[in-house]
Formats: structure tokens, sequence, C-alpha cells
């Protein structure tokens, strides 16, 4: 069986997911609060785009940073980021291994629209020892996560299923394919899902239920930035208006102590 973070990439890399992110623009309500929070890291800076997609927070932030580097897994990706961007610098390159740049560099690192989720367990700490060791002391980690508190049960899953049938033969036989495809989707990688108390890997609704989407607790991860050198002091923002937000966007400064080395143990 592929690791978490392997079979997510061949999802990242097809064509018509680039193109779904190549037409999407602009910031969140989250993420414009948020990074208004953190407008003076953010101006005249270092700033590092992790999971950059098809670029659509490259345009806020590279106009506000000093200098600006985007960054993702997906090769397709990153050359729709340089077409949309041709004058910035977009890299391809693993997040479980930022050893391109030198420790203490950035002021500022963004991993927005969950993008720390697709990797398993383990190499999200990995990730996040990483990010502690680029970030300068005090420097600021920004990045949303999906929220364990608002994991949908099985009727979530009947409605997500549900066909409403049109008018329109065509869109009905559409929507069939598609509640089809999910169903099948959905059985062949329910399997491979994990539970604990404070994490959750799952197969959900993303993409037509391909993807393995890692849940955490608020709590776990704040537990997991402590660990991996950052402070306490964790400041978190619903990304979604539900009573239980489906995900949270989270900001959260290197310690003075530089300890990066011991995330989720």
């Amino acid at each position: 069986m592929k690791q978490t973070l392997e079979r997510n990439k061949t999802i990242y890399e097809r064509r018509s997911i680039v193109l779904q992110y190549a037409t999407s623009t602009g910031l969140t309500e989250a993420e414009q609060q948020l990074l208004a929070r953190y407008h003076a890291d953010i101006v005249g800076g270092r700033v590092l785009d992790l999971g950059v997609g098809a670029g659509r927070t490259t345009p806020y932030l590279a106009d506000l940073a000093e200098s600006y580097v985007g960054v993702d897994f997906s090769a397709a990706m990153v050359t729709a980021c340089q077409q949309r961007h041709p004058q910035l610098v977009f890299r391809q390159a693993d997040a479980r291994d930022l050893s391109a740049f030198p420790e203490g560099h950035f002021d500022v690192v963004l991993f927005s629209f969950t993008g720390i989720d697709y990797v398993g367990h383990d190499d999200r700490a990995r990730v996040l020892q990483q990010v502690a060791r680029i970030l300068k002391t005090g420097g600021v980690f920004v990045f949303s996560s999906h929220n364990l508190a608002a994991v949908p049960g099985a009727s979530y899953l009947r409605e997500t299923f549900r066909v409403d049938l049109s008018w329109n033969p065509l869109h009905s036989a559409k929507a069939v394919v598609r509640a089809g495809r999910g169903i099948y989707n959905y059985a062949r990688n329910a399997p491979a899902q994990q539970r604990t108390a404070d994490y959750a890997i799952l197969t959900d609704p993303a993409h037509g239920f391909v993807l393995r989407t890692y849940y955490v607790t608020a709590d776990a991860q704040r537990r997991q930035l402590v660990a991996a050198g950052f402070s306490s002091l964790v400041d978190i923002e619903p990304g979604t208006d539900e009573a239980i937000p489906y995900y949270l966007y989270y900001a959260a400064r290197k310690n003075a102590r530089g300890d990066y080395g011991s995330a989720g143990r």
C-alpha cells in the first residue's frame, strides 16, 4: 500500500484537479482575518508559500513580502504557478524535506487550504519540524487543518451519495455516474482509514473520495506544535461558518529554544 503522501500526490498531478485549482482566486474569509493579524510579519519579510497549489494565495503574499517563494509537491501545480506568475519563484519540493532552505531564513510560512493534511501522522511531525527549522525565532507559521470534532457520521455519507434527478436526462445520468464513482472510491479506500482519540486519517468527499485526509483535534494540534518548537499560544480561527467548523486555521510563533526535533513524540 502506498504511503499517504505518495498516494495523494498522484491525485494532485491530475490535469482536471490542477485546472480546478488554477481557476481559484483570492483569500478565504478566515485567511483574510488571520493574515491581517500578522500583516506586520508579512510586510517586508521573507515568505514561503508552502503547498502553494496553483497560486491562489500568491498575489496577496508576493505584493507585501520582500521576498516570496512558492513550493508544492505537485510538478503540475508548480507549472501552473509559473504560468500564472512568471515573474516569481516557484519550486517543486516535499514539505517533509525543506533542506533547500537555510535554518532561520523565513519570517512567515503559510500552508493554506489544509495542505498539511495530505501526509500521514509521522510525516506530519516531520513537516512541523521542517517548518520550525526554516523559520527565524519569533517567525510565524499559519496553516489550516481538518477538524476531527466535525467528522461527519453515516447520515452525512448517505446525503453525499444521494442523487438528485433533474428534468434533464443528461444531468441526471451524470449525477448517477458521480454518485456511483464516489461509492466505489469510498468502498475501496475506507478499509485503510485510521481513527484515534486525537486524530484520524479518513477518505472524505474531497475529489470524490480518492484522498486520504488527516483530521485532528485543536488540543492535539496545539501539542504537536509545541513539540515541534512553537509557542503554546496558538491563534485559532474557524475556517467555516458551521457551529463546529469543518476545518480550522492556526497561527503559531517559533520559540527561541529552537527544539524542532521532537514533534509527535
